[in-house]
């Protein structure tokens, strides 16, 4: 069987980050339904890398929210 680990959430983290560094409002958000890591909603990597997500099943959940920030990550579910 092979692997599923491709590095998406690590280039999704490293990417979100880069926006952070230069002072840009970034909003991450992870799939409501992921609980593979129980009920800690972080966006985390297979290499340890980790951070805080907003846990949403749909992305109308956030409403205009969104409107709010210069950069969103998905990270997928």
């Amino acid at each position: 069987m092979g692997t599923m680990f491709a590095g998406k959430s690590t280039e999704l983290l490293r990417r979100t980050k880069r926006y952070e560094i230069i002072g840009k409002k970034v909003l991450k958000i992870k799939f409501a339904a992921d609980n593979r890591y129980g009920k800690d909603f972080m966006i985390k990597t297979h290499g340890g890398k980790q951070t805080n997500a907003v846990p949403l099943k749909a992305l109308e959940d956030l409403g205009n929210d969104w409107m709010s920030y210069d950069v969103i990550g998905i990270d997928e579910g």
